[in-house]
C-alpha cells in the first residue's frame, strides 16, 4: 500500500468510533474474496432503466488488509470501499452491517481524499431494510436489502445520497444489485446509477 494512503487510513481509523465484526457475522456475510473471483454487471440509468454500459470486475490481489479489483476498485476484506474505480480514496467506512438482521441500523461517516488534497465528508445512516426475493440477469436470490441515506458536505450545492444494495451472503460475495440516487435539491444528478449482476465466478 502507498505509505501516504496508509497514514491517512490509520489516522482516520484512530479518529473513528470502533466497531466489531464477530466471527459468526463474517460467516453469515460470506466474506472471503479470492483471486480469480469475477463479477460481470450491466449498468442502467436508475430512472429510465435504459442500459448504458457493462463491465467485469475481477479480483486481482488479496492482501492482509485489502482486496484489489481489475476495475481499480479497492475494498477492505469485508467489501467496504477504500478506493473507488475513479481513483478517489476513502477513509474507513461501514457499508454493510456487522450482522444481517432485518431492522438493524448503524451510522457511518467518512471522507473522500482526492489527489489534489481536497476532501469532503459523507454522513450516512444504514439499515437492513428487508429480506426478500430479488431477480437480476445472474438469477433469482433470497437477499437482504441494505439502504444507506445521507448527505455529502464540503461541496456546494449540498447533495443527498441514497444507496440501495441487495446482498446474498453465503452465495455471492459481491452485490447482486446496487443503486445510487444522488440529488441536488430535488434534481437527480447525472452520476446516479444502477448496476445489476449478469454473471459471476467464484474461486473455491
Amino acid at each position: 500500500m502507498n505509505p501516504t494512503r496508509r497514514l491517512l487510513l490509520q489516522a482516520a481509523t484512530l479518529a473513528a468510533a470502533p466497531w466489531a465484526w464477530p466471527a459468526a457475522a463474517e460467516q453469515q456475510r460470506g466474506v472471503g474474496f479470492r483471486v480469480g473471483d469475477s463479477y460481470s454487471y450491466r449498468v442502467r440509468d436508475p430512472i429510465s432503466m435504459a442500459v448504458t454500459g457493462q463491465f467485469t470486475s475481477a479480483v486481482t490481489e488479496v492482501s492482509a488488509e485489502e482486496v484489489m479489483f481489475s476495475t481499480g476498485l479497492v475494498t477492505d476484506l469485508r467489501g467496504n470501499t477504500r478506493r473507488n474505480p475513479a481513483g478517489k480514496d476513502l477513509t474507513p467506512r461501514q457499508e454493510f452491517p456487522p450482522e444481517y438482521e432485518v431492522g438493524r441500523r448503524w451510522f457511518t461517516s467518512y471522507q473522500y481524499l482526492q489527489r489534489d488534497g481536497q476532501t469532503w465528508r459523507m454522513d450516512l445512516e444504514g439499515v437492513v431494510a428487508a429480506f426478500e426475493e430479488v431477480s437480476c440477469p445472474a438469477g433469482t436470490f433470497d437477499a437482504y436489502r441494505i439502504e444507506l441515506k445521507g448527505w455529502e458536505t464540503g461541496l456546494r450545492p449540498l447533495r443527498s445520497y441514497v444507496y440501495t444494495t441487495w446482498m446474498a451472503p453465503g452465495r455471492v460475495r459481491a452485490p447482486l444489485i446496487r443503486e445510487s440516487i444522488n440529488r441536488v435539491a430535488s434534481v437527480i444528478v447525472p452520476n446516479s446509477y444502477r448496476i445489476e449482476l449478469v454473471a459471476f465466478e467464484q474461486a473455491a
